[in-house]
């Protein structure tokens, strides 16, 4: 065997190696299949998990079933109360991938005149939505309302009251806001609140401590929420509790240390006691013209269940919860900060 055989052997060998791999036509081909799979892999997590959507996808996928509508507390001090315009609604995927992560909004227009009142957006379907699925009550309150010395106020002077009407529109990752739905009128209804009804809502009084005079004035209660809410397992049952959640704002010129936050639910039809919640210092200090961080005050008790779909299936038959809200600060007594419903809704971890 001559010199040139042997080179000739060696560069046959090397070429089987790592180098050889790319001359060969066949692993040409499987390389482009790898890196087109892994191109259409991220394409896909990008549309289809991701949630991107054109507007026109977004339009013809998003139905709405079902609308409802009512005016719901904004802000609550011893002057007076806000209440805002608010439309829940119901949503059907009516496309051919899930939805997530969709923006809700309403714009809340006066009947008569047509003209713009206010809006507000809300972002829902945190879990998928798949075709075919209709959501659980989106609620989509506007930002700004009407102010009155109570909320009995309103149903008194409904006369003066303007009507209003709301559009709603939609957005996906990846498209605009986008029409969907008719123009849905807004109910002269109050949440808790029916005509005739006497009303909680704090009035201006005189205090006998001149420092709860002072916080009486000073505290706002804002973005007030409320639901039942998962408290865990007992004996193998699933134990639900009322909770609110809220804000304060210090609408004084002096800090406001050290505020105790306390609930206590009762039974609508009755006034019945039903169970209370009370949260010592909850808010360190609230400055001048601050906002609290949210604060959620959980019922100590509530119902039992073997399961939450009973519950959720049998909403029709619980009673009507309603939560008075206290706050106090060490130099203070209690002052009353509104009484408010507590909807049918259950936030649960099971």
């Amino acid at each position: 065997m001559n010199d040139e055989n042997i080179f000739e052997k060696y560069l046959d060998n090397q070429e089987k190696g790592f180098s050889g791999f790319f001359k060969k036509s066949k692993s040409w081909v499987l390389i482009i299949a790898v890196i087109t799979a892994i191109v259409l892999v991220i394409a896909y997590y990008k549309i289809a998990i991701v949630g991107g959507m054109s507007a026109a996808e977004v339009k013809n996928s998003i139905r709405i079933v079902s609308t409802d509508s009512v005016w719901v507390d904004k802000a609550v001090t011893a002057q007076g109360v806000t209440i805002v315009p608010s439309i829940i609604i119901k949503v059907q995927n009516v496309g051919k991938r899930p939805l997530q992560y969709v923006d809700f909004q309403a714009v809340f227009i006066f009947d008569e005149a047509q003209s713009p009142f206010d809006d507000g957006m809300t972002n829902a379907l945190r879990t998928p939505l798949n075709p075919g699925e209709t959501s659980e009550p989106i609620s989509i309150k506007s930002m700004y309302g009407y102010s009155a010395s109570s909320k009995a106020a309103f149903l008194q002077n409904k006369d003066k009251w303007k009507k209003m009407k709301a559009k709603i529109f939609a957005r996906s990752k990846g498209s605009g806001l986008i029409r969907i739905g008719e123009i849905y009128p807004i109910k002269q209804e109050i949440l808790g609140l029916k005509q005739g009804e006497v009303t909680e809502t704090p009035q201006v009084k005189e205090f006998a401590n001149e420092a709860t005079q002072k916080l009486a004035y000073a505290l706002q209660l804002d973005n007030q929420s409320s639901l039942w809410v998962d408290k865990g397992m007992i004996n193998n049952e699933i134990v639900v509790v009322p909770s609110i959640t809220f804000q304060l704002k210090n609408l004084g010129t002096d800090d406001l240390p050290a505020i105790t936050v306390k609930a206590v639910f009762k039974i609508e039809s009755s006034g019945e006691p039903f169970t209370e919640g009370v949260i010592p210092e909850a808010i360190k200090k609230l400055a001048p013209g601050t906002t609290s961080l949210p604060v959620q005050l959980k019922g100590e008790y509530g119902y039992s269940v073997t399961s939450i779909n009973s519950l959720i299936n049998n909403s029709e038959n619980w009673k009507s919860i309603k939560a008075s809200l206290y706050a106090k600060t060490k130099e203070t007594d209690y002052i009353l900060l509104g009484t408010y419903s507590i909807q049918r809704k259950v936030l649960t971890n099971h």
